[in-house]
Parts: structure tokens; sequence; C-alpha cells
């Protein structure tokens, strides 16, 4: 029995591991979250649904279609450019948008291009477990238009995202409404022309976009069954581009990535899985606990689905609030404090059914012998609050919601 937003899960496990295409009892999936009873009475209701699925010998057995690793390496497309891209787009093996039919010969410069081998396996990654190698990254990064300079970044990002805590079988297969966020940082940031959020022309966003949109081409090409491209409830833009860097000339801080121990020279790549962004616009705000209200107002809720386990977020300021909240004496170290002390979530405005669903930890500290005028912490650990600076002028900031059980990765470009 499983939620259809996850049937595309349970085939693409069945797919990678070469089985027989399974059977599933499909679930509204608001009402397969219910759990408990709800899902018992449901699971009663369905019983000779399930006997005729199973007394049906030949459902599902036919022969496992091949994996990731039996892809065939070329395709070929006669025809223009607008032959090409309606083929891929006919075979689900773009995002909608116009790409750039990826010819061998880009293919190898985009190679030559990251330092490896193309047959480098760089990940085997859920739910296909197909293998990624460098030349299957370098044709998505020439279909969502990037520069072969970036190469090191998305091999670096699919490195981040085969670590087991960053749970890509999850980011790919989820209903959730969520997608990688990469944040790039040390020189490479600049050296291939990634815009940090101030400059609003095309020439500076390009790497952003198309880094980002590289990222989600190799998710569906690579990771998920073809044409299937995630089983979110809803979509947004930033599924197509996030990508970013640091404002490091305006910031009153260091680097992100020199905070996490690395050198300042050093290329990283940070990657995490998040929700849609979160305006926080303020223009009245004269001191740094004012700028920070307007965060923690926008955090401490209890309709955010994060609260419900472990999780992290990012605080992303413009220089106008970073530089207002530094003269004021905060640190990143203090701001996070500032946060998880000050605003926090009352406990009373959980209903009980949903305190059922909190993590382990929320349950022990804040479960049904607390008294109801305690407060819930925004976050479990408060080291779990990223700090960055991105933008130009003006009084707007952005508050990105992370993922429960999900973590951020870093690794360092080689």
């Amino acid at each position: 029995m499983v939620g259809k937003g996850f049937e595309k899960a349970a085939r693409s496990y069945a797919k990678a591991y070469k089985l027989a295409a399974p059977r599933l009892l499909l679930l509204d999936d608001t009402l397969a979250h219910q759990g408990g009873e709800a899902l018992a009475e449901m699971a009663a209701a369905s019983v000779e649904r399930v006997i005729a699925e199973w007394a049906d010998k030949g459902h599902g057995r036919g022969d496992a279609t091949p994996s990731a690793s039996d892809w065939t390496p070329r395709l070929r497309i006669d025809g223009d450019f607008l032959d090409a891209n309606r083929v891929l787009l006919e075979q689900g093996l773009t995002d909608g948008l116009p790409v750039i039919p990826p010819l061998p010969g880009l293919v190898d410069q985009f190679v030559a291009a990251s330092g490896r081998s193309a047959s480098e396996v760089i990940a085997r990654l859920m739910p296909l477990m197909g293998d990624i190698t460098v030349e299957r990254i370098a044709a998505n990064a020439v279909m969502a238009g990037c520069r072969p300079n970036v190469m090191p970044v998305l091999v670096t990002v699919v490195q981040a995202m085969a670590a087991e805590e960053y749970r890509i079988n999850h980011v790919v297969t989820t209903a959730h409404t969520l997608f990688p966020l990469v944040v790039v940082g040390g020189p490479i940031a600049r050296e291939v022309g990634m815009s940090d959020g101030r400059d609003l022309s095309a020439e500076g966003w390009r790497p952003n976009a198309t880094i980002a949109r590289a990222v989600r081409l190799i998710m569906y090409n690579c990771m998920s069954l073809p044409g299937v491209h995630g089983a979110a409830c809803q979509g947004h833009f930033g599924k197509i581009a996030d990508a970013l860097a640091e404002n490091l000339e305006q910031s009153p801080w260091p680097p992100i990535h020199v905070e996490m121990g690395y050198r300042a020279t050093d290329n990283v790549v940070t990657v995490m899985s998040v929700e849609p962004p979160q305006m926080v616009d303020d223009t009245s705000a004269l001191s740094a606990q004012g700028v920070l209200a307007n965060f923690g107002a926008q955090m401490a809720t209890s309709g955010n689905r994060p609260v419900f386990g472990p999780t992290q977020h990012m605080l992303i300021f413009g220089p106008a609030h970073a530089n207002k909240v530094a003269q004021g004496g905060f640190d990143r170290k203090l701001i996070r404090r500032f946060i998880y002390e000050v605003y926090r979530i009352p406990v009373h405005q959980f209903p009980p059914e949903s305190r059922e669903r909190w993590s382990d930890w929320k349950k022990l500290l804040y479960g049904s012998n607390t008294m109801e005028h305690a407060t819930l912490a925004v976050v479990e650990d408060i080291d779990d609050i990223f700090i960055m600076v991105h933008g130009g002028a003006g009084p707007n900031s952005f508050f990105v919601p992370g993922i429960n059980n999900h973590r951020s990765v870093t690794r360092k470009i080689e």
C-alpha cells in the first residue's frame, strides 16, 4: 500500500534491481499520511481489491526492464535543432524548455573541461541506480546551456548528492515540494561568472541558472525513469534554477564555507534540500533585533512541515539587513542563538494528532506530559541554521525552509 505520489518510487526500485513489476494498492497521499486507525480502515475496505490483485497470476510478472546502465550511449536524430528538441521532449529527456542538443563534439569539450575520463563513474544514485558518468553529466550540462568551465562544480554536486544523509531518492520521489539548493563558494564562483545577486542581467545570471538546470536534468535523466520528473504536488520556478553564490564584498561575515572549516581559497559546493523561499521584507526596523524579528516570525509557525523532525534552514540576508544586524553586534553564532531562544512555537498551536507525528526528540521534550505553555524551538540543533549574504540594494531577504530528516552536504571541488 503506497500513496499515489510514491508509485514512481516503487516502480523505480523494481526497475533498478531488475525485479518483476510490483503489485501496488494506491491510496491518495493525503489519506495515506493519516496513519493509525484511518489507514487501518482503508486497508480493511480494500481487502477484496488486494485479493483480486494477487489472484491475477499474470499481472506484474513481465520480464524486468533494462536498468540505467543498459542505456544506449548515443541517440541519432535526423533533422535540425527543432527536430532534436522535439524528439528529446517526446522521450522525456528535457524539462520542457528548449535545450542545446548534446552533440558528441560538444560533450567531448565538457568532458575535457572536467579533467576526468568520460567513462569515470561519479555516482550511482537511487531510485534508478544507473552509472552517472562524467560523459552523462557533460551531456546534461550541454543541454542546460552551461559553459564547459562549470563541469568541476557539477561533478562535485553529484558527489554531494550521493551522500547517504542527503537522501536523493526522497528528493526525486516525494510529493513534498522540494528541490536542491546549490551554493557555490570560493574563487571558482567568480571564475565561472556566477552572480552573487546584485547583477540582474542575463549574462550575470546565466551560470547560476544553467548550473541549477543541469542539476535538475541530471536528476531527470540519470536518476529517474524516462519521462518521470518527480511526484511533487506543486511545481515552482525554483525547481528549474536555484544556484547561488555569496555577496562577499558586501557581507559583514566570512564566507559560509570558511565557517564550516574550509579555507577562503578552497572551492566548495553545498547542496541542501529546501522548500520554496519565503520573502522577508523589512523597511521599518531600526535595530538588529527588529530585523531578526521578521526572520523569526517567518520561521516560528506550526504550519511548516519541517518542524515535525530534525531539519536545517537557510537564512539568506540581503546586504542591508546583514550589515544592520552586524552593526548591532550580531555575528552568525549570536543570530542563531537569538532565533533559537526568542522565536519559538507554542506547543498549544499543534493539535494532538499533529504531535503524534513529531520526531522522537520532540515527543520526549514536548510530549503529552508537557505543560501547554511550553514552546518549541524552530530547529532541534542550534547549528542547523545556515546564514549567507546574497543580493543587492534593498530591504529584502529570504528565509528558505529545509526538509525534515534531510541533511545538507558540503564537498570540496577537486
